[in-house]
């Protein structure tokens, strides 16, 4: 007897392609859990309840998943097998969450009919939000509330099994950081989906719908109750659109999603960025354009922040600088670590001077491809390229009469910098192909998180461009730097953040802000942005606690991720910093290989298989690589 689960008991999904289409073909279940999308529970739960006897191998079976702060839990009951759910042993299943109780609810298995019971808990059991006091039966298609905590039932085959876990956001971000580094090297592209049921839809409902589309290789976690976030690796702008294409579907008997869409480099050259940008794009999604891509070329012309949150007295020294310049024709070059707020205090100088009703044009020149550039910055003619059907403006003549902001000046290429050199001297550009000079009234901003002087120092940057743009500096000293700021820039956050999502969330506990004061912050106010977002979304009640936040703030920890491999895990990199890229690329090869490991509990042969690598070449590259030195792995 099988039922239809009501998470969509997916087995589709496309393998070794990299398009999004109705007819792919059908993934493997080892494929999937090699990317750690299934999150077993042999730690919480006794052996019987995850590896029952092979005579139970064709009996009636339910799964329970088990949707939590830090992502999901899978259990598996046998007919006249019980469990009992909580915060922390003697529970059979233990998970960290204050809203639990230390022994919450129990769950049982019987003539294959499943029953809940609450266990006199804190906070209640609740099937479809209505608080039961008795033993009561359980469908498919109900929903269990504990706390915070959520529970669905399913009737799932085994092939089926790899289709239904969730990463945690933590491991996410990890490995999208970890994506974004191989990107920048080898030049290919990576994309982020955030998807949302708006109706209160929790998304046990729907996410397995959404699994089914996947590929082996993506990556899709919890982000917040009725929210999901997939990391697309290998994926352009056209794939991630087709498949939030095919997410964003009405489907009978299913909740209308909607999908943000973030990809690198083109919306974000940084995990923080990628995260700020899809929520930005999924924000602006509606009945008539379900997903919306995140676009940063114009960017910081369309947000609005509010006005900058001034507290420290390094940060009113540089706006009153500002203030003083605002009106000045001469460049300035913003400088200031990834996320220290270089665009926001761009927007603010642009407002304040006399171009303010006029256009500011923003662009981001690490996600303009080498070839693009000119065409980007001074526009094209008609037939100056494949493609270039008509006669386009670049950014320059955009901001005609108003301001140009250039984000991260330092990754023009040489040829580009010449061209910018010429037109700040000239005052004149001249479209790619074009025959004719074209006069142009910009002020320019330049904004870099590189040391440009050392950059000329080496030859990548030509001095005598610096020497136009940093005719004023402004520097933004990081926010680990001014750590008044941080709880300021929290509150504003999550009232902002309350707003937008329609949650009344309203106080950030002691602990918590603690915990953000404390923590180094070096993605800056944009982490932090992050950070707060989404505990505004997982938080219980009103108050922000210490278990919304990210694992590595409660951690206290900044450098390395706290779910990622610590230094010593991987072979050490050699001493002299002009190793070869043989040496860069055995240090990737090395820190993949220890990541599926460790997602396959460290078995050889599960990990062989779900790599497609033949068990004899992985024993060998665990070898060379060193890594039983630091896991037993036999």
């Amino acid at each position: 007897m099988r039922h239809q689960p009501i998470v969509g008991g997916a087995t589709g999904g496309v393998k070794g392609r990299r398009c999004y289409a109705k007819n792919c073909s059908i993934r493997s279940p080892s494929s999937c859990e090699a990317f750690g999308i299934v999150d077993r529970t042999e730690n919480t739960i006794s052996h019987t309840l995850t590896t029952p006897p092979s005579a139970h191998d064709h009996q009636p079976r339910v799964t329970l998943l088990v949707y939590h702060r830090g992502g999901s839990r899978l259990i598996e009951l046998y007919d006249g097998q019980s469990v009992v759910v909580g915060r922390a042993r003697p529970a059979d299943v233990a998970i960290p969450d204050a809203s639990l109780s230390r022994q919450h609810g129990r769950f049982e298995f019987v003539d294959q009919s499943l029953w809940v019971s609450d266990l006199d808990s804190t906070n209640g059991t609740r099937v479809n939000r209505r608080k039961i006091k008795k033993r009561t039966r359980v469908s498919t298609q109900d929903t269990v509330q504990m706390g915070a905590v959520t529970v669905a039932a399913h009737v799932l085959s085994p092939e089926e099994q790899g289709f239904v876990g969730l990463e945690s956001h933590d491991r996410l971000m990890s490995s999208l950081g970890k994506e974004i580094e191989r990107c920048a090297t080898f030049k290919r592209r990576v994309a982020l989906l955030m998807i949302e049921a708006r109706k209160g839809e929790h998304l046990s409902g729907w996410i397995g719908g959404v699994q089914r589309l996947l590929r082996s290789v993506d990556v899709a976690a919890l982000y917040g109750p009725t929210r999901a976030t997939v990391c697309l690796v290998e994926a352009g702008r056209d794939e991630a659109c087709a498949l939030a294409e095919l997410v964003s579907e009405r489907k009978r008997g299913q909740p209308q999603l909607y999908c943000g869409v973030a990809t690198y480099p083109d919306s974000g050259v940084s995990a923080d960025e990628l995260v700020e940008a899809v929520r930005r794009a999924l924000r602006t999604a509606g009945s008539r354009n379900p997903y919306v891509v995140a676009d940063n070329k114009e960017g910081v012309a369309d947000r609005d922040d509010g006005a900058p949150l001034i507290i420290s007295q390094a940060m009113r020294d540089v706006y009153n600088t500002a203030e003083r310049v605002a009106d000045a024709v001469v460049p300035i070059l913003i400088t200031g670590e990834t996320g220290t707020g270089k665009e926001v205090l761009a927007r603010h100088i642009h407002q304040l001077s006399a171009r303010r009703r006029k256009p500011l044009r923003a662009i981001n020149c690490a996600a303009i491809p080498a070839q693009l550039v000119e065409s980007v910055l001074f526009g094209h003619e008609r037939g100056a390229f494949t493609g270039a059907d008509r006669q386009t403006q670049g950014v320059f003549e955009q901001a005609q009469g108003g301001t140009v902001l250039l984000d991260e000046v330092g990754e023009l290429s040489p040829a580009a910098q010449a061209a910018l050199l010429r037109v700040l001297e000239t005052k004149r550009i001249v479209r790619v192909s074009g025959t004719h000079e074209i006069e142009v009234d910009v002020r320019l901003l330049a904004a870099t998180n590189r040391d440009l002087e050392a950059m000329c120092d080496e030859g990548s940057f030509r001095r005598d461009l610096l020497y136009r743009l940093n005719t004023m500096v402004l520097h933004l000293s990081a926010l680990r730097e001014r750590r008044e700021s941080i709880f300021p820039l929290a509150e504003r956050f999550m009232r902002a953040a309350a707003k937008d999502n329609g949650v009344a969330v309203t106080r950030i506990d002691d602990e918590a802000r603690a915990l953000l004061e404390r923590y180094s912050w070096p993605g800056n106010v944009r982490e932090l942005r992050n950070a707060i977002e989404r505990a505004v979304l997982i938080a219980q009640d009103k108050t922000i606690t210490r278990a919304d936040l990210p694992d590595k703030v409660r951690r206290g920890e900044s450098d390395v991720p706290a779910d990622s491999a610590s230094p010593s895990d991987a072979p050490p990199l050699p001493a002299d910093d002009n190793f070869n890229i043989k040496d860069r690329l055995a240090r990737y090869e090395a820190e993949l290989l220890l990541d599926a490991l460790k997602r396959h509990d460290f078995n050889q042969t599960r990990t062989a298989e779900a790599l497609d690598m033949p068990l004899r070449t992985l024993v060998h590259k665990i070898k060379k690589f060193g890594l039983k030195k630091h896991y037993d792995i036999d």
